[in-house]
């Protein structure tokens, strides 16, 4: 593989120089080389996976993500989506532009970028409902097209196929996939869609309820779709096929470090003061106690750990493990089986034999009695990887 033209390489000459005098360079050179080989392929990454030589995926994601925050779900879920190694994050689409304008995610977006010295751009997405599962979005105001835009110049600018992670409703998704349907064929390797209820058609769950055109249209679209549901058997309910579990923030946050804990200190009080200068100041410890004692419902976060085909194994600690896409694993916390549905124009879902409904993979708690706790320690360790 040949290395980008802005790549710094690991080390310049003039380090060499600097590392290994001339009379002891040639003796020197070959005992580092073997020690890098040794250290560069093994050893466990950040989310405690092995580390393997493999591009980085490209992810679009897509969030109804606030400051002041609606459910801070949000916050962790990108928090996490920044710290899984290999996600390789190329925009994030803030759902419901004209939200946005009064409660700007961008606030925590920004401050992730800052924490990361990341650069990843942000765009407002469209901000009225679809109005049917054809509606392209082009008649809704310019200033909450760039969501839309992004989507598509993305797609278009990349080499390899990229995955969509939709985590509010799939508006913009739907939008841009109604705009261009054989780009989005051509260039979406996955989308993984967080929304829905898997069981009971007298529940509509939020994402859902946001924009149901924009969730049929994508779950009938033939796009490789990854289903998360958000609950199995109605609201705060999971029988196996939904990603929700309950846990608190002392678990997920006792071991991150202050910048990172003042993030998340800064959404939960819903602060107005600067966002970055506010990551550098000292944790209170009153504030910090208060957050520890509040429970936090989760659907994402160690569920993206499937994005980079990576899985939770049940062996004691939880490692992370990689898998080849589409490798079946018994040892598994969670996977992907295929399904035929059929979707009502309510977006509730009927499953069917095949070939009559539209096959999708859906999400599968191996393990429901450990589920919650597997799920707590490794997304806490991913937090505390940040």
């Amino acid at each position: 593989m040949k290395a980008k033209a802005n790549m710094k390489p690991l080390f310049s000459q003039g380090d060499i120089k600097f590392l290994f005098p001339a009379g002891n360079r040639r003796r020197l050179w070959l005992p580092i080389l073997a020690c890098l080989a040794f250290l560069w392929p093994g050893g466990e990454s950040a989310d405690g996976g092995s580390i393997r030589r493999v591009e980085p995926v490209p992810v679009i994601y897509t969030t109804d993500l606030f400051h002041p925050h609606g459910d801070m779900d949000d916050q962790v879920d990108l928090a996490v989506m920044y710290a899984i190694k290999g996600i390789a994050l190329k925009a994030v689409i803030l759902d419901n532009g004209k939200v946005q304008k009064k409660r700007p995610g961008r606030v925590a977006v920004s401050q992730l970028n800052f924490l990361t010295g990341k650069s990843v751009p942000v765009a407002v997405g469209l901000a009225r409902k679809l109005r049917n599962p054809y509606d392209s979005g082009l008649s809704q105001p310019a200033e909450y097209q760039a969501g839309v835009r992004i989507i598509l110049r993305i797609l278009k600018t990349l080499k390899r196929k990229a995955v969509l992670v939709t985590v509010g409703s799939l508006r913009d998704v739907a939008a841009a996939f109604n705009r261009n349907p054989a780009l989005f064929l051509k260039k979406v390797g996955r989308i993984f869609v967080f929304a829905g209820e898997a069981s009971n058609k007298g529940f509509s769950e939020t994402n859902v309820k946001m924009d149901r055109h924009a969730f049929t249209r994508i779950m009938a679209s033939g796009l490789p779709v990854y289903w998360v549901p958000c609950f199995d058997g109605g609201r705060w309910k999971n029988t196996g096929s939904a990603s929700y579990w309950m846990t608190n923030y002392a678990r997920l946050l006792n071991s991150v470090r202050p910048p990172i804990l003042q993030y998340f200190i800064y959404a939960y009080t819903r602060s107005k003061e600067n966002p970055l200068i506010f990551l550098g100041k000292p944790v209170d410890p009153v504030r910090k106690r208060a957050l520890f004692k509040e429970k936090r419902n989760l659907w994402g976060a160690a569920a993206f750990l499937s994005v980079v085909d990576k899985g939770i194994s049940l062996k004691p600690g939880y490692p992370v493990v990689a898998l080849a896409q589409g490798e079946r694993n018994d040892d598994l916390l969670f996977d992907f089986v295929p399904v035929a549905i059929r979707l009502d124009q309510r977006g509730n879902v009927s499953y069917e034999r095949r070939p009559a409904g539209t096959e999708v993979m859906q999400f599968r708690v191996k393990d429901p009695r450990n589920y919650g706790e597997a799920m707590t320690i490794v997304t806490a360790r991913l937090l505390s990887s940040l």
